[in-house]
């Protein structure tokens, strides 16, 4: 093989670089080259399996957590509260109409009861009297 001016083969299938220049010199031994460029491939292929096997290993656990008696009791806890909140706005609701009821019927007979007073003013003596006003839950405003 006929050598260069630098000193190194001239053949196309050495993939040695000889010289005096010491950036041909790195690249002299070709696995070190390659070793240098696969290393970080082969680190990332690793890290991505085991990525990937964790992943498959926490599918695994949440398939188990899902299919198991504590995630049917987890949920049925909530659902139970749910429930009972449900049943105690329902209650207020209730609670807050009866008050609301309560508070028209008042209304009702006082206004009867003040209606009844002043007829009784402008006619006086000759208006009949009515035993149902005088009755105690009348008078008080709560309805018998």
């Amino acid at each position: 093989m006929p050598e260069n001016a630098s000193g190194g083969s001239s053949s196309s299938s050495s993939l040695l670089i000889r010289g005096k220049n010491p950036r041909r010199c790195q690249a002299e031994n070709p696995l070190k080259l390659l070793s240098e460029f696969a290393e970080p491939a082969l680190i990332e292929v690793t890290n991505a399996r085991m990525t990937q096997a964790d992943q498959q290993s926490k599918a695994d656990q949440v398939y188990q957590y899902l299919t198991g008696s504590r995630f049917k009791q987890r949920i049925e806890a909530i659902v139970e509260r749910f429930k009972e909140m449900r049943d105690d706005i329902d209650k207020e609701r209730m609670m807050k109409a009866w008050a609301k009821r309560e508070a028209q019927v008042s209304a009702m007979i006082e206004a009867t009861v003040g209606m009844v007073g002043d007829l009784h003013g402008i006619v006086g003596q000759a208006m009949p009297e009515t035993s149902a006003i005088d009755e105690p839950p009348m008078i008080e405003g709560k309805a018998a």
